[in-house]
């Protein structure tokens, strides 16, 4: 809907840009960019173009768009060019809940996006003046944006801004359409420091508050459960970071108590878990999860313990062809002292369990101390090595593949939904369904084969 404020730093109605001509501004400018609606000057169509105005940085005289000073050049240049990726990668998306971009193009020195014009009107505005019910929520909200987000994640990108503002709703079939990425705005945020909003409140994950934060899938997941949070209880979630100190959020499975199904509240409940390895890991697994009222069990841990192991026991990699190879450990300042291991010839270990792996494509082999895994987090067996544990460098291999955790003194399996699956003794293990393995077990990990030692 075009807007009938005037904004001092849009351009005209009536100004002409690269075939088009200016209508108005739709909705309201972020700190980012603005987004006009504009006419095709030949055949009259009707399309939106946004373009790139960062508002801490820029300004603009006439139609032309310069930074706001000398010191702003380099933050903006830099913009510039994360929003000139952004569009290449939108560009490839064709997805019925996913807005298209159908080009890009620069002018009066800076950059637009061209997309269709969408009519309708953007959930927020339809949850002031009505309420939802469960099958509305799911079959108009929740499954299709999935579809699209699931359809964006294969292509190795994030929303990162999911909200009811972002979600526009189509006249004409009532179907929704994801709007406005986050990927860019972020990435400027986190690099000039200067941009007033790089997050939604409520919507964002706490580790989309940090620069490295530990952003994948899950993080988009979250932003659409507090979508689901508005619409069942009226409010945002709490921020994040406040859940953070002191987690005053009611859970969804009481707020919605006896107007939403149990299974419903529980799988919204799930997306809105703080840390982010304990939410659903993809779209697909959270889509299983909806759909068939099932949510992953919970494993109660036993409280970590220092373990002392007088066992000395040499790792020996059938990729080494003669060159023996073991680890040696280095600590990682990570969450509970994790230890990642890197490669080193002839050494031996002190072990409480390990897995001897079998690949030639370099592979980090890991020690899996009780200590460690006495966590619901485990250690996760991955080929990305800055979200893994076990890093393992094999196309084969997802980023996050498998986990591996301990409870009550039994080791568990657990498959992160990858691509190629986890098999144990021959059997597939089902995503996010912990699954008992024991010393001697085979386990093939995408295409890698690994067996499972304890030491006593």
């Amino acid at each position: 809907m075009v807007s009938n404020v005037v904004h001092r730093n849009a351009l005209p109605t009536g100004a002409r840009l690269n075939g088009y001509i200016i209508e108005g501004v739709l909705g309201s400018p972020g700190g980012f960019g603005i987004v006009y609606l504009a006419k095709n000057e030949n055949i009259g169509k009707l399309v939106a173009i946004k373009e790139y105005f960062p508002d801490d940085l820029a300004m603009r005289k006439g139609n032309t768009v310069y930074p706001k000073s000398a010191s702003c050049e380099e933050d903006f240049g830099w913009g510039l060019s994360r929003f000139r990726d952004e569009a290449k990668a939108l560009v490839r998306f064709k997805h019925p809940n996913v807005i298209e971009v159908l080009d890009y193009f620069t002018a009066n020195g800076t950059a637009y996006m061209l997309m269709p014009y969408e009519d309708g009107k953007p959930l927020d505005e339809i949850l002031n003046e009505n309420s939802l019910t469960e099958d509305e929520l799911l079959q108009k909200i929740l499954l299709p944006i999935l579809n699209g987000l699931s359809h964006v994640h294969d292509a190795g990108f994030l929303h990162r801004d999911v909200k009811p503002g972002n979600i526009f709703m189509r006249r004409s079939d009532e179907t929704p359409v994801l709007l406005d990425f986050g990927a860019a705005r972020n990435a400027l945020g986190n690099k000039s420091k200067s941009l007033h909003s790089i997050v939604t409140p409520g919507y964002a994950p706490f580790e989309q508050y940090f620069s490295d934060g530990n952003q994948g899938p899950w993080t988009d997941i979250y932003a659409l459960g507090a979508v689901a949070y508005r619409i069942i209880t009226g409010n945002s979630p709490p921020v994040a970071t406040s859940r953070q100190k002191e987690d005053k959020l009611t859970p969804a499975i009481e707020a919605g108590k006896g107007r939403f199904s149990k299974s419903l509240l529980q799988s919204i409940d799930h997306a809105l878990l703080l840390n982010e390895e304990d939410r659903p890991q993809s779209c697909n697994a959270w889509i299983r999860e909806l759909t068939t009222h099932d949510t992953p069990p919970t494993l109660t841990p036993d409280p970590p313990h220092p373990v002392e192991v007088e066992k000395i026991v040499t790792i020996d990699s059938p990729a080494s062809k003669g060159i023996w190879e073991t680890v040696i450990s280095k600590v990682l300042n990570f969450i509970h002292g994790f230890q990642r291991l890197i490669k080193y010839p002839s050494q031996t270990l002190k072990i409480t369990w390990c897995l001897n792996v079998d690949c030639d494509r370099g592979c980090d082999l890991k020690t899996l101390d009780v200590e460690q895994m006495s966590d619901t987090k485990g250690l996760v067996i991955g080929r990305d090595g800055n979200i893994s544990h076990c890093p393992i460098k094999d196309p084969s291999i997802s980023s996050r593949h498998c986990r591996l955790m301990l409870a009550e003194g039994v080791l568990y399996i657990e498959d992160l939904n990858s691509t190629n699956g986890t098999i144990l003794n021959g059997e597939e293990v089902e995503p996010f369904q912990p699954t008992q393995i024991e010393h001697g077990d085979e386990l093939l990990i995408g295409d890698i084969k690994a067996l499972l030692v304890k030491v006593s």
